[in-house]
């Protein structure tokens, strides 16, 4: 009952023999109308979307903009109400069955066209014996990778009507003897250049035995994050892209944060410099990231307004500075400097791993029972299911400490303390979870999620709006004209401090301590 998804390539040199052949299927009674227009290959790099076997395409003609979501379990078509726009934002989208669909694989994060190359295409409706429509074709040309491109799809619960077409399909292609390959287009985009689509994976993923040294699983996760910023960084200068830089900026984050959370495990390494460069990095990311955050916004409020000279001046001149960044940004990663990053971090690693060797003694670190972290020393040979019982603990009574003071003060810089304490004991979680009870870690960390897409929500308004204030000041725009996104920005922050309210209750007292106990065994249920 699942929905069809064919993807045939072929010579471009063959597209108007296959069209032709293309059109002759049609029966007198269904005549498809053709649609000439652009195709985008949307990838979110959203591994949550890719783990579905789920595929986004967006097609653009004329007259509007069609988003297709296609999947194992599910196939919706919507138009939407915009057109020459390289984003998407959930929140748009009036069908409620696909909205929530998107919004569960992508957690709300705008859906970037990847891989967009102007194509001179065809839409193929074909609907079954009752009208319905039931099947699309996209025919489209893809000159960046000199070929044409056949995109069948099906609705859910036809997949008689799809084996039927595809039969169809297959022996029209068959009679003009033509080369076909069934591929996917952003594959082969990703092939030619010598990367995968699991290469980018921003999930963090280790596995491990609870007997192993704390320093080995240490060592695992730095070389795993090391690889994916040293593979992520090429694509910010050859292919600038929001989810690639996201990516290394995950990386750099989450290394640093290990490094700090996870220090006993490091013994006597020296990680200062290391750690300044990843500062460094970070830093010099951001800019663009946080411009890049407020085009999107504007993007929304443009097509939410549908008319207004300042803000589309306001997005017109974001876009601008924010391929500037990009540009600047490029100068950098890579460069001399990051190579050295790179270059230290695998010694950190290999150091880290190579401490299993050391002589130090194993230490069976045990936390206390009320899920207090006592004075035990942790050492780079502890063993990684004990030092999960004190070191958690240690980070959750430090999380504990500034929600309390977030609850008091709810202030932006206490906001957004706890906001990078919380993601600090994310990644503790996630680095800990092979060896962790797994329904009850993941639940704590999808609600610590829930709690920094709260945080982080509110964090972004606060900087959009600081943002914002100084791009009117050099771009000479009157706030007064731009006032309406100003409220905008207003209106979410107070929803990001609602949904914080109701995310907190588990990070405020000794809720979160039964948590890390009964995930740790610890204690028992």
């Amino acid at each position: 009952m699942a929905s069809s998804r064919i993807s045939l390539v072929f010579s471009c040199g063959d597209v108007e023999r296959v069209r032709l052949a293309i059109r002759q299927l049609a029966s007198p009674l269904a005549v498809p109308l053709p649609r000439q227009g652009i195709l985008k290959l949307l990838d979110t790099f959203d591994w949550a979307l890719e783990r579905s076997g789920a595929s986004l395409l967006l097609h653009e003609y004329r007259t509007g903009t069609q988003l297709i979501l296609v999947g194992p379990r599910l196939s919706v078509f919507e138009d939407l109400p915009i057109a020459n726009n390289k984003w998407i934002n959930v929140e748009t989208i009036e069908q409620p069955f696909l909205r929530r669909s998107l919004s569960e694989a992508t957690h709300q994060r705008a859906l970037v066209v990847q891989a967009s190359t102007p194509a001179r295409g065809q839409l193929f409706q074909f609907p079954n014996s009752q009208g319905m429509r039931v099947a699309t074709l996209f025919f489209f040309e893809l000159p960046e990778i000199n070929r044409c491109h056949i995109l069948l799809v099906t609705r859910r619960g036809y997949s008689s009507f799809q084996h039927k077409l595809s039969e169809k399909i297959f022996a029209a292609l068959m009679g003009l003897d033509i080369k076909v390959e069934r591929k996917d287009p952003f594959d082969m985009v990703l092939g030619d250049h010598q990367r995968y689509k699991k290469d980018y994976q921003s999930r963090f993923a280790l596995e491990f035995e609870p007997s192993t040294y704390g320093c080995i699983a240490l060592g695992q996760a730095l070389s795993s994050e090391q690889h994916r910023a040293e593979i992520n960084a090429p694509w910010i200068k050859d292919h600038p892209d929001p989810e690639f830089l996201h990516d290394l900026r995950v990386a750099l984050r989450r290394t640093s944060s290990l490094i700090k959370s996870l220090e006993p495990l490091l013994g006597s390494i020296d990680t200062s410099w290391f750690r300044s460069e990843l500062k460094y990095f970070m830093n010099a990311t951001s800019p663009v990231r946080d411009l890049e955050n407020l085009g999107t916004f504007t993007s929304k409020q443009l097509d939410a307004i549908k008319c207004s000279p300042e803000v589309e001046a306001l997005n017109s001149k974001i876009a601008r500075d924010v391929s500037r960044n990009y540009d600047e940004l490029a100068q950098l990663i890579p460069s001399p400097r990051f190579d050295n990053l790179i270059s230290s971090w695998g010694q950190i690693a290999r150091k880290s791993l190579s401490l299993a060797l050391a002589s130090t003694p194993s230490m069976n670190a045990l936390g206390s029972t009320n899920g207090q972290a006592e004075n035990i020393e942790v050492f780079p040979k502890t063993r990684v299911i004990e030092s999960a019982r004190v070191l958690l603990a240690r980070s959750g009574t430090t999380l504990i400490r500034k929600a309390r003071k977030a609850k008091k003060l709810k202030t932006a810089e206490s906001l957004h303390s706890l906001r990078k304490e919380a993601k600090t004991f994310r990644y503790l979680l996630e680095f800990y979870e092979p060896v962790l009870e797994p329904a009850r870690t993941r639940r704590c960390i999808n609600s610590i999620k829930k709690l920094q897409d709260a945080l982080g929500q509110h964090q972004d308004t606060f900087v959009q709006m600081q943002l914002l204030e100084d791009l009117c000041s050099t771009y000479k725009i009157p706030k007064s004209k731009v006032a309406m996104v100003f409220d905008v920005l207003a209106s979410d922050q107070k929803i990001a401090l609602e949904d914080y309210r109701k995310e907190i209750k588990l990070f405020s007292g000794p809720t979160l301590f039964r948590e890390i106990q009964l995930a740790t065994g610890y204690r028992k249920k």
